[in-house]
C-alpha cells in the first residue's frame, strides 16, 4: 500500500465516484476551512485515482476499468456542513462529520452516518445506520440489510427488502417504512407513521401523551393496543395517525 495525501481549501461539496472495495471514512477535521485526508491503495490503483477541485467542488474519481483492481481506503477530515455524493461498489462508508444535502450509495457495503440533512442513502445488501436526519426529507433504502435511524426530525421514507427497520424517535415528522419480511419498530413517535411488512411484526410507541388515530390490520397476527381510551381530538389539537399493515406478523401500539 502507498499513500496519497490530500489538502484542499474552500470546499463546499465532495464527490467520490466509482470507488470499488475498501473503505471511505469522513470525520470532523481539525481546520474548519480545509478538507484534508489520504488515500491508500496499490501503486497501480493509486495512479489511476483522479483528484481535482473545480471551484468549491472536490472530486475523487476511480475509472470504471479499475473497479475490481483491489482495495482502496479513503480518509477525509472535513468541516461540518459540506454536501457529499459518495458512490462505492462494496466499500464500507462511515461518515461521522455533520453533513448537509447528500447522496450516499453502496452496492453491497454497510453505511454508517452521523447527523445528515436532506439525505438519500442506498445500499444493495448492506446495513444502514444514521444517528440523526434533519432538513426537508430523508430517503433510506437497502435491498436486504437492516435500517436504523436514531432520531428523525424530518419526513422519512425507509425501505428494506428483507431486513429489520428501526426508527427510534420520530419528532413531529411523517414516517413511511416498509420491509418485505423484517420487523419494523418505532419506539417513540410524535409524528404520523405508515408501516407495512409482508410478514414482520410492527411496534409503535406514541409519545408526548398525544391522542392516536389507529388503522391497523394483520391477516393472521395478533393486534395489541396498550393505550388509554380517548375521544376524537379537538379541532387544531395535535394527534398521531398510525397506519400499520402486515400479513402474518403481530402489531403492537403502546404509550412511549
Amino acid at each position: 500500500m502507498t499513500f496519497l495525501n490530500l489538502l484542499h481549501s474552500d470546499v463546499r461539496q465532495v464527490s467520490v465516484e466509482n470507488f470499488g472495495s475498501g473503505s471511505i471514512s469522513v470525520e470532523p477535521g481539525p481546520d474548519p476551512r480545509v478538507v484534508e485526508g489520504s488515500i491508500s491503495a496499490s501503486d497501480d490503483l493509486l495512479k489511476a485515482i483522479q483528484v481535482r477541485q473545480d471551484r468549491d467542488h472536490l472530486r475523487i474519481t476511480l475509472p470504471h476499468r479499475f473497479l475490481g483492481a483491489g482495495q482502496a481506503h479513503l480518509r477525509l477530515g472535513v468541516p461540518a456542513g459540506l454536501s457529499f455524493n459518495l458512490a462505492a461498489g462494496s466499500a464500507e462508508i462511515t461518515v461521522s462529520a455533520d453533513i448537509a444535502r447528500s447522496k450516499v450509495v453502496s452496492g453491497s457495503g454497510d453505511i454508517t452516518l452521523g447527523v445528515a440533512g436532506d439525505l438519500t442513502c442506498t445500499t444493495g445488501s448492506g446495513d444502514i445506520s444514521v444517528a440523526e436526519v434533519r432538513g426537508e426529507s430523508a430517503r433510506v433504502n437497502t435491498g436486504s440489510g437492516d435500517i436504523r435511524i436514531d432520531d428523525a426530525r424530518c419526513p422519512v421514507s425507509a425501505k428494506s427488502g428483507s431486513g429489520d427497520v428501526t426508527i427510534r424517535t420520530v419528532r413531529h415528522a411523517e414516517l413511511q417504512a416498509s420491509s418485505g419480511s423484517g420487523d419494523i419498530s418505532v419506539p417513540s413517535t410524535s409524528g404520523s407513521v405508515d408501516l407495512r411488512s409482508a410478514s414482520g411484526s410492527l411496534t409503535i410507541g406514541i409519545a408526548d401523551d398525544l391522542p392516536a388515530w389507529l388503522d391497523l390490520n394483520s391477516v393472521s397476527g395478533r393486534i395489541r393496543i396498550a393505550l388509554e381510551a380517548s375521544g376524537a381530538p379537538a379541532e387544531g389539537e395535535p394527534y398521531v395517525s398510525v397506519r400499520a399493515r402486515t400479513a402474518s406478523g403481530e402489531i403492537a401500539v403502546y404509550r412511549a
